[in-house]
């Protein structure tokens, strides 16, 4: 295995020499040019994977426009958000790679990585508006200001501002973002812990929130918590960033998941801890701190309830598993 997959840190760092694998990649893209890249991590591959994690900035487009529609009013980060799930959803079922205007007019590209035949995250690169659909891209932003109550004169003004690119252009970063794909699915090959077989078995869970009957809503509150698995769970908070009743969340995600908030989260860190436990980079008291549990004892009895064996007796076997 290569020497940088295994000597990649545990948490990213937003520096590009240090951060994940991922986090690398996705800056590498940005560089030197307008466009913006993110990942949308649909089976949890950060939690299993630290090469496969990033920070939540690279998760949304991050440019002074998006950024602009997302803080004008709670209605332009929903708007986002339920653009982006659909999206999501849209590359799911045609399996293949996608290229439109995002729901405020900007050019977006969309690769999906796949893993096992599955496609488990989604890349994209936009933050640009394409000179040739330029007016479209005016109509398509009047009308989300329009549908949402969204001030329209001060996000024009954003919008002029923001880069144009020619159809050459547009090719150019289709083909680094297939390229991107296509390492990424090779650091998948390569570099995952988990046995194929488990793997799949969480993709299928993960993308399950993305093809049966769950909302939009229920598929960002569980990307949300894979995303903040570190954090105390605090559903006002999570009520708040989408704009929702928590009672209403709480009873829905129930409803659609078949498990409670919490018991997702602690799904979610028991995943990262078992991947921790398996790098031998942790020892097994050190893990459940690092992924969220305050207490030694309740980190050891959630972990046992769900793999069966302590923290310490999942160490030694994965170890000894790994010996030649």
């Amino acid at each position: 295995m290569p020497r940088r997959i295994l000597n990649a840190p545990l948490w990213p760092t937003d520096d590009p020499e240090t951060g994940s694998i991922l986090e690398r990649l996705l800056l590498l893209l940005e560089a030197g040019g307008p466009w913006r890249a993110s990942f949308s991590d649909l089976a949890g591959l950060g939690l299993e994977m630290p090469d496969l994690e990033a920070p939540s900035r690279l998760h949304l487009h991050s440019c002074p426009f998006c950024t602009a529609v997302k803080t004008a009013a709670a209605a332009g980060l929903r708007a986002c958000a339920a653009n982006k799930a659909a999206v999501n959803w849209l590359v799911l079922r045609r399996q293949r790679p996608l290229a439109g205007l995002c729901g405020a007019g900007l050019t977006e590209l969309l690769e999906p990585v796949r893993c096992e035949g599955r496609i488990v995250g989604i890349l994209y690169y936009g933050g640009v508006v394409g000179r040739e659909t330029e007016a479209a891209a005016r109509r398509r932003l009047e009308q989300l200001c329009h549908r949402h109550g969204l001030p329209l004169e001060p996000l024009r003004q954003q919008f002029h501002a923001v880069p144009r690119v020619s159809a050459a252009e547009i090719e150019a970063a289709r083909r680094r973002l297939r390229l991107a794909a296509e390492l990424l699915a090779g650091v998948l090959r390569l570099g995952a812990a988990t046995p194929p077989e488990r793997l799949r078995a969480e993709l299928t869970e993960q993308q399950a929130y993305h093809r049966r009957q769950a909302s939009p809503l229920v598929r960002q509150a569980a990307a949300w918590l894979q995303r903040h698995f570190r954090e105390p769970l605090e559903p006002p908070r999570l009520a708040r960033e989408l704009g929702c009743n928590p009672d209403y969340l709480r009873k829905l995600f129930k409803a659609q998941t078949g498990q409670g908030l919490a018991e997702f989260l602690a799904r979610c860190r028991v995943r990262r801890a078992c991947r921790l436990l398996a790098s031998g980079r942790v020892t097994s008291g050190e893990a459940g701190f690092r992924v969220g549990f305050t207490s030694q004892s309740h980190f050891t009895r959630v972990f046992k309830a769900q793999t069966g064996l302590t923290p310490g007796q999942y160490r030694l076997a994965r170890h000894a598993a790994a010996r030649p």
